[in-house]
């Protein structure tokens, strides 16, 4: 049950990234660089938003457990892995989500 709090917890944050932080993104200024126009990519992405916050779910777990939730070698990819999930079910919620709104009257 733990690790789905922890997903929830990273869609959560992919969804108040993406939409409540309007300063992240460069369309708000005239003129943009090239940098910004690859932040606003990536915050358009649901997955890319979800694979970090993905890392940051991690380390929030970290802190709440008073533990890593790995140890040693495992880490590195134990937080890829938490990455990965985290991208592909935000993407998937958000996804679900869209379809819902879009078909309920």
């Amino acid at each position: 049950m733990p690790n789905l709090f922890y997903l929830l917890l990273a869609y959560g944050l992919c969804f108040g990234i993406q939409n409540k932080l309007p300063f992240l993104y460069s369309e708000l200024y005239r003129e943009t660089r090239e940098t910004e126009r690859i932040l606003d990519r990536l915050l358009h992405c649901t997955y890319c938003t979800g694979f970090h916050t993905g890392w940051m779910a991690w380390l929030l777990a970290w802190g709440l457990e008073g533990k890593t939730p790995a140890e040693d070698w495992a880490i590195p990819v134990s937080v890829l892995i938490w990455s990965f999930a985290s991208a592909a079910f935000c993407y998937f919620a958000d996804a679900l989500v869209g379809w819902l709104e879009s078909n309920t009257g």
